[in-house]
This record gives structure tokens, sequence and C-alpha cells, in this order.
């Protein structure tokens, strides 16, 4: 069972995002030139997923574990420090065994940048269908 996906929401609008977690630019998150490094924006990304699955308590599911497979990330305009992040994220699509999330990173009302992540739900070392739970949990998340 496949859930449609969202991905034609406007990315860059925070309207499209259930789930918020603030973060902020370090200074060790700069490269030479001082402007956000791209590593750190993979960082960001981390933060808002781990949050959002952490919230549909996919931490308590037994005997699962959740692997990033993809990361896709958009560069929209430059950080710098210092600066107070807000990291939206939601479900895109909902597959057999994956879940496909948007995030995208704001600083003020600017949108930093925008990323799209894989995740596989496993079983001990293979893949595994979502269980109807995670589902469940997953569904105001859209």
């Amino acid at each position: 069972m496949t859930q449609t996906d969202t991905a034609e929401l406007d990315p860059t609008d925070p309207s499209a995002y259930p789930h918020w977690v603030d973060d902020v630019i370090r200074f060790n998150d700069q490269d030479p030139g001082g402007h956000v490094n791209n590593a750190a924006y993979a960082s960001y990304v981390e933060h808002g997923r781990v949050s959002l699955m952490r919230a549909c308590h996919f931490d308590r599911l037994p005997d699962s574990r959740f692997v990033l497979a993809h990361l896709e990330i958009d560069y929209r305009a430059e950080g710098r420090f210092p600066a107070r992040l807000r990291i939206g994220s939601r479900v895109r699509r909902v597959g057999t065994s994956s879940v496909t999330l948007g995030h995208a990173v704001f600083a003020d009302d600017r949108c930093l940048a925008t990323a799209v992540s894989v995740l596989v739900h496993m079983m001990g070392d293979k893949s595994a269908p979502l269980p109807d739970a995670a589902r469940d949990a997953l569904k105001p998340m859209r």
C-alpha cells in the first residue's frame, strides 16, 4: 500500500511542513569564506529527520530500525553565522518499506535549503514492510 506523493507542494513554503525543530548556525559550520558549509546542511536536515521520527515514536518500534538510503539537498540561499534556524519536515510518500521525507531549512523567513531523504525500514539486516502502527503515526506528518 503506497500513499500519494505530496511532492507538488512548494518546498520553500513554511506552511508545507507540519513538524518543526530549532537549531543554530554554529561558528564551525562556516567555510573559509564565511558561508555555511554544505556538509552542515546535511546535519541540519538530519536534526529535522530524527526529530520527526522520534515524534512518531519510531525509536520505540521493537526490532525495527530505519536507515538513510538517499539524501538530496538543494542549496537555495547563503547561510551565515550567527543565525537561528527552523527546520521543517514532512512526509512526502509512504511506500511498502520506505518513507520519503521533505525538509526545508529557514533562517528568519529565508529558505536556505530544501532536501529529500528516503528511509528504509529494516528488521535485522533486511528491509521489511512498515508496520501499521508506523503508517498511522506518519499520517499527521503529511
